[in-house]
């Protein structure tokens, strides 16, 4: 699609006028996915805006390449932008919102549906699980079942830098469902940029990041706080997608770590 406009008095060159906004060639720029384009960085605690198995998750499936193109190499395929796995959750991976259970003994159900897709902008609905695994599974017996709808982006900003966000909401799924849901709503927004002579590739090296976490909260009658936000700048060292350290200052000391070959 093109709007064209030609300034009043101004004859047209050619017969053919130049055109004021191109949407084709805008669409173009956005898809292709030029050398140097940001790595997908996952952060403490935030779903991501592109197709990725949660950090916790001891699936039996298999991973994700991690070559974000590789999942979308055959458009014919109906379920190429979904994204299924399930198994047993461990706490100690990543970062633990206060109503998240602190134990292992639960199973966790992740699926991720991509929304956009153009290469440097990627957006994604996903809804998380989690419930108690059962005696005769190895699990608890009794606890908290919850389900966390969630939406989350990620733009790649250009020299190796990129910005995500995500907003969702946690729901206890009891018997007696109340008024009261929606008293667990958190969010985040974090930036990442390479660092300097440590990046020999766009997707490899050493990564500076700084997020800030969000919790809002409709019912303060327990502490008297309606929002809590918190800070954490960290480094993120990866060879790969299935090979990677982040390292988080914050209150909790956060340290998580992923190997898989």
């Amino acid at each position: 699609m093109q709007l064209r406009a030609q300034a009043p008095g101004l004859p047209a060159e050619s017969g053919q006028q130049k055109p004021l906004l191109n949407f084709d060639a805008a669409l173009q720029r956005e898809t292709s996915s030029p050398s140097g384009a940001a790595a997908r960085v996952r952060l403490f605690g935030m779903p991501t805006g592109f197709l990725r198995d949660p950090v916790g998750l001891d699936s039996d499936d298999p991973a994700l390449p991690a070559d974000p193109m590789a999942a979308r190499a055959n458009p014919d395929d109906d379920f190429s932008g979904i994204l299924v796995s399930m198994g047993n959750y461990n706490p100690y991976f990543d970062m633990r919102r206060p109503e998240d259970p602190r134990g292992l003994g639960y199973y966790k159900v992740h699926s991720q549906m991509q929304v956009l897709d153009l290469g440097r902008t990627n957006v994604s609905l996903t809804l998380q699980a989690l419930t108690p695994a059962g005696l005769e599974s190895g699990g608890v017996a009794n606890g908290p079942t919850i389900v966390s709808p969630s939406f989350a982006c990620f733009q790649d900003l250009g020299y190796g830098a990129a910005l995500q966000g995500y907003i969702g909401q946690d729901i206890m799924a009891t018997s007696r469902w109340t008024d009261n849901l929606g008293t667990r709503v958190h969010y985040g927004v974090g930036v990442q940029c390479p660092v300097p002579g440590l990046c020999p590739q766009s997707d490899q090296g050493l990564f500076f990041f700084v997020q800030a976490l969000g919790r809002y909260r409709y019912d303060t009658r327990t502490d008297g706080k309606t929002a809590v936000w918190e800070v954490i700048p960290g480094l993120h060292w990866r060879v790969n997608d299935n090979c990677w350290l982040s390292i988080g200052a914050s209150k909790l000391s956060l340290l998580t770590w992923s190997w898989q070959f």
